[in-house]
């Protein structure tokens, strides 16, 4: 069984807010380990990065 990959979600709009990038939504923790993390961590952080920005105002 193959493991799935999970590209990085920058769009290079590196502008942080309240902890957050207002591009990706991801913090800058989860940006600089990004390569450390496996296919499914990543996965989950897409998807909690994904409800930060819809999340905000």
């Amino acid at each position: 069984m193959r493991t799935p990959t999970v590209d990085a979600p920058c769009i290079d709009i590196c502008r942080f807010e309240d902890g957050i990038c207002q591009g990706c939504g991801r913090t800058a923790w989860e940006i600089a380990d990004w390569q450390s993390y496996s296919p499914y961590k990543r996965a989950g952080i897409l998807k909690m990065a994904k409800e930060r920005l819809d999340g905000r105002g």
